[in-house]
């Protein structure tokens, strides 16, 4: 049972970031936040929560956050997802603008990738986009927010240990797009220019707007369900007409939001933004309409 400092924490980690910390997650506060107290600023848990209600402290915001969200991800994390992005999501949004997507076009893409991490979602989708629309890359807007300061900072630098770039990279890929150095394998800056990162908190946040496409994967899976639902609303506000939202494997907007067509190829399922308010659900196999 967690104890009063414990439960303290729980509810300022849940106020900050929406993820409920239950007592079977009490791991995290042992393990993950010896470092804070190591460094001699905060004796105890419960002078921790004070200064995080007092809201004073940045740098003890972004080490709560650093060390109580789970940053797991890779290159190309779900291949089949950036495979849909280029074969029926791009050129399905060329062709409603009249475009032919064989034929090189003078067009500006605008992506958001939130909850981005130490950058590889964002920079799989620069890779996927030059693989098979290289002229899109000079008009290609593409943001990539993350709640942690510390995990920004590494995606900013764009460096990553020869096990990260193993992770989803073939020896080919990572050749065209990265430069070996001592620190580990730099994403080149060419490619890096793409992408702009911002700090986000998508609890009270403000959300950027005027998106094409938006990824949200594996983010708001432990909101709890009346921030999960402002969270989608405000995805939903931030995308464009006809605008895509990707989400999880896991994830859903199937009683959050309406106005909206499921779209699904192969294992990638994603939502369209549909001003018709039209919502088309895929009946699963055996069950009659």
């Amino acid at each position: 049972m967690l104890n009063a400092d414990e439960q303290a924490f729980a509810k300022e980690v849940f106020r900050i970031t929406g993820m409920q910390l239950t007592e079977e997650k009490t791991y995290l506060i042992e393990h993950r936040l010896q470092q804070i107290y190591q460094g001699g600023k905060y004796a105890n848990l419960g002078e921790v929560v004070k200064s995080l209600r007092a809201g004073t402290d940045a740098e003890l915001f972004n080490a709560v956050v650093d060390r109580i969200l789970t940053h797991e991800t890779s290159f190309f994390r779900d291949a089949h997802v950036f495979e849909v992005l280029t074969q029926h999501i791009i050129p399905q949004w060329m062709r409603r603008s009249g475009l032919d997507p064989l034929q090189p076009q003078d067009v500006r893409l605008k992506i958001w990738s939130c909850g981005c991490s130490t950058g590889q979602e964002p920079y799989t989708i620069v890779m996927a986009i030059n693989e098979r629309f290289p002229y899109l890359l000079s008009n290609l807007q593409l943001i990539a927010t993350d709640i942690s300061a510390d995990t920004l900072t590494r995606a900013r630098n764009a460096v990553y240990t020869e096990m990260e770039v193993s992770r989803g990279l073939t020896s080919d890929m990572r050749d065209r797009y990265f430069n070996k150095t001592a620190e580990g394998y730099a994403f080149k800056p060419s490619y890096k220019s793409h992408v702009t990162f911002q700090q986000l908190n998508m609890v009270g946040g403000a959300y950027p707007t005027g998106f094409d496409i938006v990824f949200c994967r594996n983010t708001l899976i432990y909101m709890e369900d009346a921030l999960k639902r402002a969270a989608y609303q405000g995805l939903r506000n931030s995308l464009k007409a006809d605008g895509v939202l990707i989400l999880g494997s896991t994830e859903s907007v199937i009683g959050y939001l309406d106005n909206y067509v499921i779209r699904r190829h192969a294992n990638t399922v994603y939502y369209e933004l549909n001003p018709s308010r039209i919502t088309f659900f895929k009946l699963p196999p055996g069950e009659r309409k």
